[in-house]
């Protein structure tokens, strides 16, 4: 069952060929070339048109402050009013 799959792909990468190159010849530079170390090369190329210069804005120092003090706790003032009954 296997034999005929098997001599089938034989005869076709033998003797197929796709615009006059062999099939094998075009499997095996397919294999090569992605097996092959590329070279990616960059170019800068100048801008067609000028660039406008902008300058950055000054960095401020945070000045330092008072450290923030959490306020009391409103729960606690409605806990005493509620246990002393004020309201």
């Amino acid at each position: 069952m296997v034999a005929p799959v098997l001599f089938i792909a034989a005869a076709v990468l033998a003797f197929a060929t796709v615009n006059g190159t062999p099939i094998i010849n075009m499997l095996l530079g397919a294999i090569g070339f992605s097996m092959r170390g590329k070279d990616y090369t960059w170019k800068k190329k100048e801008s067609p048109y000028p660039f406008k210069h902008m300058s950055r804005t000054q960095i401020r120092k945070i000045e330092k402050s008072p450290v923030l003090r959490a306020q009391t706790s409103q729960l606690r003032k409605i806990k005493t009013d509620v246990e002393l009954r004020t309201k």
